[in-house]
């Protein structure tokens, strides 16, 4: 990569990483391989080129309803997808629900080397303590 210092302002950077990519789940070893790879990547240009002008940054919309999920790993109706729907369902957010927050972070970044996300981890634990009292239908499935 070739960055010109010259230039102001030099630009931004980001790359789509998942920090949720750090235990094994069957059938997600390849995509958890790219995902890992690209935050170390992106990590290790962002100290390279800490004293550019060039912002690079890391992007974590942590689970996102996709049709990775929908289609891909779980077929829609299937006894493996309603097993895993009550989880997802705390986990998961919509992409227009996380887009628009990603977007405005990556605006808003300054410095090289952060990571955004979508949603903290203490977001997602108050999810699990009030999902006995709030459903969320994420993937608008019918129980």
């Amino acid at each position: 990569m070739v960055v010109d210092e010259s230039r102001d302002p030099a630009g931004m950077d980001f790359r789509c990483t998942d920090d949720g990519c750090r235990q094994c789940f069957r059938d997600l070893s390849m995509y958890a391989t790219t995902k890992r790879g690209v935050g170390y990547f992106t990590k290790s240009i962002a100290k390279e080129y800490r004293a550019s002008p060039l912002v690079i940054g890391l992007v974590s919309p942590r689970v996102v309803a996709t049709e990775l999920l929908t289609k891909d790993l779980y077929e829609p109706g299937s006894a493996a997808f309603r097993k895993r729907l009550r989880f997802l369902n705390i986990v998961a957010d919509r992409v227009e629900t996380v887009a628009p927050i990603l977007v405005q972070a990556m605006l808003n970044m300054d410095k090289t080397g952060k990571s955004i996300r979508a949603v903290t981890a203490w977001q997602i634990l108050g999810r699990f303590l009030r999902s006995p009292f709030i459903k969320r239908d994420v993937f608008h499935v019918a129980d």
